[in-house]
């Protein structure tokens, strides 16, 4: 049901609110794959349940990208929300197809984290 129902709420959306995180973040074999840009300092005292990380800089430099996986939904979390809205149109144009950003990154963040 939990699935269906962020189908809906989700469908043609470019960003995601953090309740919608939250609940994604819960779900067990979900189909989204939640990418933590900040950097890993910043992902070690605390992240989403379940996220990775992949930090921004690293991204052209290390050629990253390739660790995200194509066949999930991706939802780009970063500290303020900026980053995540450039690194969406990365993958956008490297051909990803359902790609969301966090709004307002993980600054106002008031669920649950883990480290």
């Amino acid at each position: 049901m939990i699935i269906r129902l962020l189908k809906k709420i989700l469908k043609n959306k470019k960003s995601i609110s953090h309740y919608a995180v939250r609940k994604i973040s819960k779900l067990s074999n979900s189909p989204y794959q939640i990418v933590d840009m900040r950097k890993v300092e910043e992902y070690n005292k605390g992240h989403v349940i379940g996220a990775i990380s992949i930090p921004y800089n690293d991204w052209v430099r290390l050629m990253k990208i390739r660790d995200i996986d194509k066949n999930k939904k991706i939802i780009l979390i970063c500290k303020y929300g900026e980053q995540s809205i450039k690194a969406r149109k990365i993958l956008i144009d490297r051909g990803y197809k359902h790609v969301l950003y966090m709004r307002d990154g993980i600054k106002y963040w008031i669920y649950e984290t883990e480290k």
